[in-house]
């Protein structure tokens, strides 16, 4: 069984922000169930932005430099949408993995 952490963000007011994290588990089937359903105009858009993402970090890059590269201005939005299925499926690799919100991170490509 696979699981998948969420962190959510809830806008409580002006300038205010609370978070909590939901842990959704995917049973052994969901893949036969879901590898059939038509896809969506979103799926393929978010596919084609994570080969981008692929091809672009096959040298180091910084988040800033991709999401320039795909001119995309919501660095969260960027990071929860696209990043972060990269790095938990191993495709991308972080350059400093032991220091995740290092100045000088950046994204590469794994080979």
């Amino acid at each position: 069984m696979e699981w998948y952490n969420f962190i959510i963000e809830i806008n409580v007011g002006e300038g205010c922000r609370d978070y909590f994290i939901t842990t959704i588990f995917i049973h052994d089937g969901f893949e036969n169930e879901t590898k059939d359903r038509p896809r969506t105009h979103q799926d393929t858009h978010q596919d084609t932005h994570q080969d981008k993402i692929l091809e672009f970090c096959k040298e180091p890059r910084t988040t800033k430099e991709i999401m320039e590269y795909l001119e995309l201005k919501d660095r969260r939005n960027f990071y929860l949408k696209y990043m972060r299925p990269l790095l938990d499926s191993g495709k991308l690799q972080m350059t400093i993995p032991e220091k995740p919100n290092h100045k000088n991170q950046k994204y590469v490509t794994k080979r």
